[in-house]
């Protein structure tokens, strides 16, 4: 499926502007020859043994995934100086569009500082729609953060950093540290 998903990337109006970055832990060449041969601009960062740290060869999987995503947003905060930061799930084929959008909601926030204070992440996945809120597709709001196809901006990187959890599902406790 990671074919289709960065055939598709390859799609979006303009990724040949940005970088993307992959994390793959372990030796799978085929893998790895796939992300080398897209044709994207590309950043593949491969892991060995232990993955991401002594603590995944004895924890559960849910470590190594808390464990991958923190290291990819790190490296783009706090090495590659990021504005912003787009986390893609290796099974989803995204729009055309998915780029414009998050640069779009992310110039929006940059020039409103209340949503600057309401919005801490941006989804860029929708499982359905609801016929309630299809007056305003543009507009539609997840009770919860969402793990497939999301996005943040610098100033959040602290606040997201701080609510990490190693632990258990990194997603869920993020959401509850964030609705404190």
């Amino acid at each position: 499926y990671l074919h289709t998903v960065l055939r598709a990337l390859a799609r979006c109006r303009g990724v040949n502007e940005t970088l993307v970055v992959g994390s793959l832990d372990g030796g799978n060449e085929a893998v790895a020859r796939l992300f080398q041969d897209a044709p994207l601009r590309t950043l593949l960062i491969r892991h060995v043994r232990p993955f991401l740290g002594i603590p995944s060869l004895v924890w559960n999987a849910e470590y190594a995934t808390s464990a991958n995503v923190k290291f990819l947003l790190t490296f783009a905060f706090d090495y590659l100086e990021a504005p912003a930061a787009v986390v893609l799930e290796s099974d989803l084929e995204p729009a055309p569009d998915l780029l414009e959008y998050f640069q779009w909601v992310f110039a929006r926030l940059d020039e409103d500082p209340v949503l600057q204070d309401q919005v801490f992440t941006v989804n860029g996945f929708q499982m359905d729609s609801r016929a309630a809120d299809r007056a305003r597709p543009h507009a539609f709001r997840r009770a919860g953060f969402t793990v497939w196809g999301w996005g943040v901006q610098r100033r959040r990187w602290p606040e997201l950093r701080g609510a990490w959890t190693w632990f258990g599902n990194w997603d869920i406790t993020l959401e509850a540290a964030r609705a404190r």
